[in-house]
């Protein structure tokens, strides 16, 4: 295999977005794996340039036969996608603690299994990137954030945690903060619109019904979307934990450049 081409595994292979993903690597040259939930048909959803495989994320047998038969076929993992979607709306109160944990279970502990099953590899490398993608939806109505808010912040509290363990190697661990709604888009105002700002519980399941409608009009393309991602993923590796060094010595300099210090840091 050329050695600018690389090893992908795509958690969300099926949504739009992923799938776009998923193609446009795949056509590019790179050798691309993706996972679908088990439920799904794996053989009606590959295509002839990438391998659909069974994933489970809530399901340690299902991450690591995904990964042991991914290992096996390449002997290397270059970039780990952790794409899966967080469809968790709703206030902490509205969603039910039985809901809640099934979906944290293939969220965020669905994430640890993924990287853990190929960080093995990784190690023995001293080389690879797992990267995870966090779409921002921009609930403004905060009894519709809640869990999703909960999740987004715990996610990223995973990432940096497994930078700072992987600090000293050559693995990147990376976020990718992706804006699902475009804030620009020019567009009549709706009733709806002047009441996004209401930090209550909607009045009835009508008002929820037509405040997702109304969001998902601004929504981009799931083509501008990929676009942007798969720019990203081929782009040079920004370290989470290099990044936060950047950015803390940035503040830094900020701050004790009045006293004339900046240059000291």
């Amino acid at each position: 295999m050329n050695s600018c081409l690389k090893v992908f595994f795509i958690a969300d292979g099926v949504s739009p977005t992923g799938r776009l993903i998923v193609e446009k690597l795949s056509q590019i040259g790179h050798r691309v794996y993706f996972g679908i939930h088990p439920s799904q048909d794996a053989v009606a959803m590959g295509t002839s340039v990438a391998t659909a495989m069974p994933l489970d994320l809530a399901d340690d047998n299902s991450v690591a036969l995904a990964s042991t038969g991914l290992l096996k076929a390449e002997r290397r993992i270059d970039t780990i996608v952790n794409n899966l979607r967080d469809p968790l709306f709703g206030a902490l109160e509205m969603v039910s603690p039985k809901a809640a944990e099934a979906h944290l279970n293939a969220t965020l502990i669905g994430m640890v299994r993924l990287q853990n099953s190929f960080l093995p590899v990784m190690r023995a490398q001293n080389a690879g990137r797992i990267v995870t993608i966090m779409p921002r939806t921009n609930l403004e109505n905060a009894s519709l954030r809640g869990w999703q808010r909960a999740v987004r912040v715990a996610k990223f509290a995973l990432s940096e945690a497994l930078a700072d363990e992987l600090d000293g190697t050559d693995i990147s661990v990376e976020v990718i903060d992706v804006p699902c709604f475009e804030k620009n888009r020019k567009r009549p105002h709706s009733d709806l619109d002047k009441d996004m700002h209401l930090t209550t519980m909607p009045d009835s399941w009508d008002y929820f019904v037509r405040h997702i409608q109304n969001l998902f009009a601004k929504m981009p393309s799931a083509d501008d979307q990929s676009d942007h991602l798969v720019n990203a993923l081929l782009s040079q590796p920004q370290s989470l934990k290099k990044f936060q060094k950047k950015e803390l010595y940035s503040r830094l300099n900020m701050l004790f450049k009045p006293l004339g210090l900046g240059r000291s840091l």
